[in-house]
């Protein structure tokens, strides 16, 4: 038997049958131990104030990755997607009241763009590894850092569990102390509901980004440059620091 499409349209509309797209590791959430663990989170942010309460997460940015539709008078012309990408260390409080400056996670020390370049005027710090990933040790600098910087404050950082963050058990075992941060990692797969920067931080970050990467295409394009869509990671430095 054939169903006509505005049959199946009507049907749909009857029963309340709408399209949902499956976003990351919802699926995998337990409701129940989900509420369970915000009581527990709740009664220790009661001891902090609202610009002592942190939360750290980090994003992979295919930072030179166009967007696959377009407004043209005829059909547009394939290109082979360009998939590099780097990982951005995303860090804020809870009142908005501080941002920590990014940390950078590229796959090439020394890029050639960064000759002759100061890095430390770039408003980022930069670490690089074969994969471009958070490793272990990437993680350790960036939290000595981030205690560093609480200098005369006590404040509490939020965090996942992911294989790069060292388990404060490890930290204990190399006699690294925290003077400034408590550190609370988060229980396993409830990251996506529970952690701020996953509830639309990052989502906000990547818009202003790809705002500002069109921008800077359709300026070159303005100037007459010769392959605008040609950027660098000195580039993506200087799109994602104010993004």
């Amino acid at each position: 038997m054939a169903f006509s499409q505005g049959w199946l349209e009507k049907f749909k509309d009857r029963h309340g049958i709408k399209s949902f797209r499956r976003f990351g590791e919802s699926g995998m959430l337990d409701m129940e131990a989900v509420g369970a663990v915000l009581l527990d989170i709740r009664v220790i942010v009661d001891a902090y104030a609202k610009k002592d309460m942190f939360n750290m997460d980090e994003t992979g940015l295919y930072w030179h990755l166009q967007a696959d539709n377009s407004l043209a008078t005829h059909q547009l012309e394939g290109q082979k997607i360009d998939k590099e990408r780097i990982i951005l260390v995303i860090c804020a409080n809870l009142d908005n009241s501080e941002k920590i400056p990014l940390t950078i996670i590229g796959k090439h020390l020394n890029p050639c763009c960064f000759k002759g370049i100061n890095r430390d005027t770039l408003g980022a710090r930069y670490h690089a590894n074969a994969k471009a990933w958070m490793t272990q040790n990437v993680f350790r600098l960036w939290l000595l850092d981030f205690d560093r910087r609480m200098q005369g404050c006590q404040v509490l950082l939020l965090l996942d569990n992911c294989p790069g963050h060292i388990p404060l058990e490890k930290f204990a075992e190399m006699n690294v102390v925290f003077r400034n941060t408590c550190v609370f990692y988060l229980s396993p797969n409830m990251t996506s509901t529970v952690q701020p920067c996953d509830a639309g931080i990052i989502r906000t970050f990547k818009a202003y980004y790809r705002k500002r990467f069109n921008n800077l295409l359709l300026d070159g394009y303005k100037n007459n440059i010769d392959n605008p869509k040609k950027i660098n990671i000195l580039d993506a430095f200087r799109l994602a620091v104010p993004a």
